[in-house]
């Protein structure tokens, strides 16, 4: 009798430490993203491609090295519950934001998803050279392998995964259990709790969470927060257009590295 008293007393305290252990988890609230991008390399590399600035490459480097600061730093927050989030631009941004916004226009920059994992679709905004759309389709899948190394990120132990998106484009990102949502900035998503940290070496660009506050006002996370006065369009569509508009203004191979900064 007593054998049995025992494995129930010892399962009733497993259930209690497991129920206190969750309680730990964030599972709703507002993260804050800072992208960072090396911007000598991304226009160094327009430039070279450029039909008519690969002849002035070096004057227009000189000009923009002398005077502009190395990164373009751009601020973001992303509202989560476990079923939906919203990631967007924060309103007051960092100098260097508005510095190149005068010198160069990045696209991409003010992207905006609202994203239904219960539903795997997404709405998001995105803009080039003064034309935005929106786009409604599903999430794409994205597949990451898990490896051993581990770094802390705003205050969260998180955990290196590298991933492939469209089959061929490298990324690494550093997620942590400690914040449960699949989620992440931008469109990433699918590994084993929130991305705190993000790579994408292509572009020049990482992103990683500054701050994390455990409530979240609900109303921000709605498909509402995407203007109706945009043209709606589904992936396909978006693609074959922004292939136009880049190519209209740095010509076919200029054209073709600004769109790397739309697809993802």
């Amino acid at each position: 009798m007593k054998k049995y008293l025992y494995i129930v007393v010892a399962l009733l305290s497993l259930s209690q430490l497991a129920k206190a252990q969750s309680s730990d988890f964030i599972t709703s609230g507002r993260i804050v993203y800072e992208r960072r991008s090396q911007m000598q390399k991304t226009i160094q590399e327009f430039v070279n491609l450029h039909p008519y600035m690969k002849n002035q490459s070096t004057e227009i480097m000189a000009m923009f090295n002398g005077k502009y600061k190395p990164f373009q730093v751009t601020t973001y927050d992303l509202y989560f519950t476990p079923e939906k989030s919203f990631y967007t631009p924060q309103e007051k941004q960092p100098d260097t934001h508005q510095e190149f916004d005068r010198m160069f226009d990045m696209p991409g920059q003010e992207n905006k998803v609202f994203a239904d994992y219960t539903t795997k679709k997404r709405l998001s905004t995105k803009g080039i050279f003064g034309n935005i759309l929106n786009i409604a389709d599903s999430m794409e899948t994205i597949k990451w392998r898990v490896t051993d190394e581990t770094r802390e990120i705003a205050g969260f132990e998180c955990r290196r995964a590298n991933g492939l998106i469209h089959d061929s484009v490298y990324v690494v990102a550093f997620y942590t259990t400690q914040i449960q949502p699949s989620m992440g900035p931008e469109s990433f998503y699918g590994l084993p709790g929130m991305i705190m940290g993000l790579s994408m070496p292509y572009l020049h660009s990482t992103w990683f969470a500054t701050q994390v506050f455990p409530t979240v006002d609900q109303a921000k996370i709605s498909e509402s927060q995407i203007s109706k006065k945009n043209k709606t369009v589904n992936e396909k569509e978006f693609q074959s257009t922004i292939k136009t508009i880049a190519s209209n203004v740095g010509g076919q191979e200029a054209g073709n590295y600004l769109i790397q900064y739309l697809n993802f």
